[in-house]
């Protein structure tokens, strides 16, 4: 998984004890920010006692500030134990304190810190930390905050832009403390600041968290047996092939999945899974009913995919392209993103059912073949296809809400079968004749049709119908009859 923001509990008070959570009962790391007053200051004044927690963590100190009266210091268990009912305990025994602690899932499981600075000032605020430079991408950055009570003390109002307050512990009779986050993608220079709600004297420190080190094999990857599993909670790259052979077999990842070479998900219900990218830069073949290959952004093929038993199902919240053929030919297979789908080879939906669709952007495709009842190619932008087009199985359907065009032939070979865009300008294009060969088979565009080949050649044993809204700049439907054969249309 990404490195995140788990649980979090506080208390106020010398020798308290927070409030009970749950944290995940292995994996997990722990951050703690303890706050404490000495009217005297801290000249010559020892750490306190380590924070403890009911799981047996050892925290270590990784952060520290002094001003004046206060002193705030975080401290870590990197690695620990959690599950339910987790406390922690501060140990201060003087007469004011704070504790917060927060769980870090996602983590690096050694060497856990990628830098940290501190800062503090007085009034509202804003209470700003030194900057200081991380030296990894997908830090956690986590804010610490240490601050005076007052009697009409409502709390942090406001962290720094792009940081989210994750818990705060604001009260009239104590000091107070308080934690945000924000996680980064790339490397560069990090300060937070947190501003109260009263005059006060604040604290602050910030600390970067490393996620954890992505999964990789330098070979293949074979998972052999049924409900096999590959997971990792950061990026997966495997140099060779991914082989996923038997029934339930996953391979699943919080970061991307990197495949070199091809991924054959061979039996029913195997999937691979990731909520980044995928790229596989061979080919992909699902060839069981089921089987599931999702990016929550986008999906990359540099070979041929393949989804050849029903069910079987490719699916990108971004983009997905593959630059060899797709091939969907099995009852209801499915190829699906909310992004563009570009397929550099030739598009086959070859039973009933089987779908490709595109929610926004468009689809580019050499060939595409729609060959059996109810196949569907549809896209929420543009529908581009290279060569010909053939819709050839009753009600098979290709309609774009942008720009439908076919450089090769148009072929509509069955009775209601649709060719349809709902705008662009011109809206279809067609570079061949566009044919349409059986009853009430029909080309629609709410736009300009232009067709650059010779024709438009329609059914001599039923009435088909071409339809455009603004052709040649008139409104005009043409029906042709038995009797009409071909339209001719200037280059």
């Amino acid at each position: 998984m990404a490195i995140a923001v788990g649980a979090s509990a506080s208390c106020n008070g010398p020798g308290v004890t927070t409030s009970a959570v749950t944290t995940a009962a292995t994996g997990s790391s722990f951050a703690v920010v303890t706050g404490e007053y000495r009217a005297a200051g801290f000249s010559g004044v020892a750490d306190i006692t380590a924070p403890s927690d009911s799981k047996g963590n050892t925290y270590t100190k990784v952060s520290q500030v002094v001003s004046g009266s206060y002193r705030l210091t975080v401290w870590v268990a990197t690695n620990g134990t959690g599950g339910a009912s987790h406390t922690w305990t501060n140990h201060d025994t003087k007469s004011y304190g704070t504790l917060t602690a927060a769980e870090i899932t996602g983590a690096a499981t050694s060497s856990i810190t990628d830098g940290s600075n501190t800062g503090s000032g007085s009034g509202t605020g804003p209470w700003s930390t030194a900057s200081f430079t991380t030296a990894n991408a997908n830090d956690l950055l986590l804010g610490f905050c240490v601050y005076d009570y007052a009697s009409s003390n409502s709390g942090i109002t406001a962290v720094a832009s792009g940081y989210t307050l994750k818990h705060d512990t604001p009260t009239s009779d104590d000091i107070c403390s308080a934690i945000s986050s924000k996680v980064v993608s790339a490397t560069g220079a990090q300060t937070t600041s947190f501003t109260s709600s009263t005059a006060s004297i604040g604290l602050v420190s910030l600390v970067a968290f490393k996620q954890a080190a992505a999964t990789g094999a330098t070979g293949s990857a074979a998972l052999t047996d049924s409900a096999d599993t590959l997971a990792s909670s950061g990026t997966v790259s495997v140099s060779g092939s991914a082989g996923l052979t038997d029934s339930s077999d996953v391979l699943i990842a919080a970061g991307s999945v990197a495949v070199t070479g091809s991924a054959a998900l061979g039996d029913s219900a195997d999937a691979l899974v990731s909520s980044g990218n995928v790229a596989v830069t061979a080919a992909a073949s699902l060839t069981d009913a089921g089987d599931t290959l999702a990016g929550a952004s986008t999906v990359s093929i540099t070979g041929a995919g393949a989804l050849t038993d029903a069910l079987d199902s490719l699916t990108a919240a971004g983009a997905v392209a593959v630059s060899g053929a797709v091939a969907l030919v099995d009852g209801s297979d499915d190829l699906t993103a909310s992004g563009s789908v570009s397929v550099m080879g030739s598009a086959s939906l070859q039973d009933s059912g089987d779908s490709l669709t595109a929610s926004a952007g468009g689809g580019n495709f050499a060939a595409a073949a729609l060959t059996d009842s109810s196949d569907s190619l549809a896209a929420a932008g543009a529908v581009i296809i290279a060569a010909a087009m053939a819709v050839t199985d009753s009600p098979d359907s290709l309609s774009a809400s942008g720009l439908v065009a076919i450089t090769g032939q148009a072929v509509l070979t069955d009775a209601g079968d649709t060719l349809a865009a709902a705008g662009g300008t011109p809206s279809a294009t067609i570079t061949g004749s566009a044919v349409l060969v059986d009853a009430a088979d029909s080309l629609v565009a709410s736009g300009i049709l232009s067709t650059t080949g010779p024709s438009v050649i329609v059914s001599a044993e039923f009435p088909a119908e071409l339809r455009a809204v603004d052709f040649a700049g008139e409104v005009r439907s043409l029906q042709f009859l038995p009797e009409v054969r071909t339209v001719e249309f200037e280059a």
